[in-house]
C-alpha cells in the first residue's frame, strides 16, 4: 500500500497500520521541499519523522526528533553564535550527519534513504519524492522572503503570506523509485498532512499528477477538523492558496484525480460522498483504530 506523506498527520497514520498490515506492505513517498542545510549537514524533517516513527524511537510528544534525545551539541553550538533556530538532539544530529556523509561520497537522497531505515530495521519501504532539491519559501511583508523552517520554526508562522514560492520545483523529476511503485500500487493514500507544503510538491512534480488520475486509486484524509487543522500551519496556507480552510478545501484541491475523501466524524458540514470516521490520532490506539476502518472501507 502506498503513502504520500509530510512529517506529522501520516506518520501517525502509518503507524497505525503497522498494526493492520505487514509492515513490508508499505511504501511511503515523502516530501523533501521543507529540507534545509544546517550547521554543515542536511535535515529532512519529514524524511526523518517517517523514518523515527517506523523505527519506534518517535518523540511522539513532539513529533519530530528522537524519544529522550538530548541537546548538548545544539547547546554548545549557540553558545558560539546562536545560528541553530531549529532545535536539534544529539542522536538526530547524528542522523543528519550520516546522511550528508552518503550524500558526500555521492550517493543519492533515494539511496541514502534506503541505507538508513535498513540501518534502522525498518521493513517499510521509504524514499524521497525526488532526488532533485526543491525548496519551499514563504514571503512575508514584515519578514520578506523565509525558507519554510525559518518562517514556521524561528519566526512561528507570523505575518500575512503574500507568497509560496516552491523553487526548484518546475525543473525537478519524481524518483524513479517514486514513479515505480506508481505502476506497482493499485491503492494510494494520502494522508492527512498539511496539502500545501507537504502533498502537493509532491503531486507537483513532472506527470505525477496524470498518473494519479490514470494509474492509481487515490483515497486522501482530510488533515482538518472544521475549519482548524489537527496541527501546523494549514488554515493559513490553504487561505492564501484561496481554497476554504476546510475539508472542502481539501476536496477541491485534490478533486482532478481524487477517488475518494475520509473526513472527521465530528464534521460540521463535510463534502458530499465522502467517508465519516474518528480522524482524531491523539493516541497509539486511535491511530490503530483509523487505519483499520481505513483498511475496511478501501480494501
Amino acid at each position: 500500500m502506498l503513502f504520500l506523506s509530510g512529517g506529522t498527520g501520516t506518520p501517525k497514520l502509518l503507524r497505525g497500520f503497522k498494526s493492520v498490515i505487514d509492515e513490508s506492505e508499505i511504501k511511503v513517498v515523502v516530501n523533501t521541499a521543507d529540507d534545509i542545510k544546517l550547521s554543515g549537514n542536511l535535515i529532512c524533517p519529514d524524511i526523518d519523522s517517517v523514518l523515527y516513527t517506523l523505527a519506534g524511537i518517535i518523540d511522539d510528544e513532539k513529533w519530530w526528533g528522537i524519544e529522550g534525545d538530548t541537546f548538548v551539541t545544539h547547546n554548545y553550538l549557540n553558545e558560539y553564535d546562536e545560528s541553530e533556530f531549529m532545535k536539534i538532539g544529539d542522536r538526530d544530529r547524528a542522523t543528519h550527519i550520516a546522511r550528508t556523509k552518503l550524500l558526500n561520497m555521492g550517493k543519492s537522497l533515494t539511496e541514502t534513504t534506503e541505507i538508513m531505515a535498513d540501518r534502522m530495521n525498518i521493513k517499510a519501504t521509504i524514499t524521497p519524492m525526488t532526488d532533485d532539491e526543491v525548496s519551499t519559501y514563504i514571503k512575508t511583508g514584515e519578514k520578506g522572503e523565509l525558507h519554510f523552517q525559518r518562517w514556521w520554526v524561528q519566526n512561528q508562522g507570523k505575518g500575512k503570506i503574500e507568497e509560496i514560492n516552491f523553487k526548484g520545483l518546475e525543473k525537478a523529476s519524481p524518483s524513479s523509485k517514486f514513479k515505480k511503485m506508481l505502476k506497482e500500487e493499485k491503492k494510494l493514500i494520502i494522508g492527512p498532512s498539511n496539502p500545501i507544503t507537504s502533498i502537493y510538491p509532491i503531486i507537483s512534480l513532472g506527470d505525477i499528477r496524470e498518473r494519479l488520475r490514470n494509474e492509481v486509486e487515490v483515497v486522501a484524509i482530510s488533515p482538518m477538523i472544521g475549519e482548524e487543522p489537527v496541527s501546523g500551519p494549514a488554515r493559513k496556507l490553504m487561505e492564501e492558496f484561496g481554497l476554504e480552510p476546510n475539508s472542502n478545501g481539501i476536496l477541491s484541491f485534490y478533486q482532478d484525480f481524487l477517488d475518494t475523501l475520509i473526513v472527521d466524524e465530528k464534521d460540521l458540514n463535510p463534502p458530499r460522498n465522502c467517508i465519516t470516521l474518528d480522524t482524531l490520532m491523539n493516541n497509539p490506539k486511535k491511530e490503530i483504530k483509523l487505519a483499520e476502518a481505513i483498511y475496511e472501507e478501501i480494501m
